[in-house]
């Protein structure tokens, strides 16, 4: 199950040292700005959203492992009767 936990913060990308090069998105990404970024620093998996990059979301690697394994065994999705 993902935890947030400590540790989490945001910070502007020009203090985490990640260059341009240094961020992926995914392959279904069809826009410019509607896609969420993920690169990876020391000890840290850094997020940020492209329509605003200057702000980063840094995740120790635990947490970044526990959100992958939650969204891969479906622990987020919404219920037929949720959706409405």
């Amino acid at each position: 199950m993902f935890a947030a936990g400590e540790g989490n913060q945001s910070v502007a990308s020009d203090r985490t040292g990640l260059n341009q090069s240094a961020w992926r998105r995914s392959s279904r990404c069809v826009t410019e700005h509607h896609c969420v970024e993920v690169a990876s620093a020391t000890d840290v998996i850094a997020l940020r959203n492209s329509r605003h990059p200057a702000d980063v979301l840094l995740l120790p690697g635990s947490v970044w492992r526990n959100l992958i394994s939650g969204v891969k065994a479906g622990v987020f999705e919404r219920s037929a009767a949720a959706r409405g």
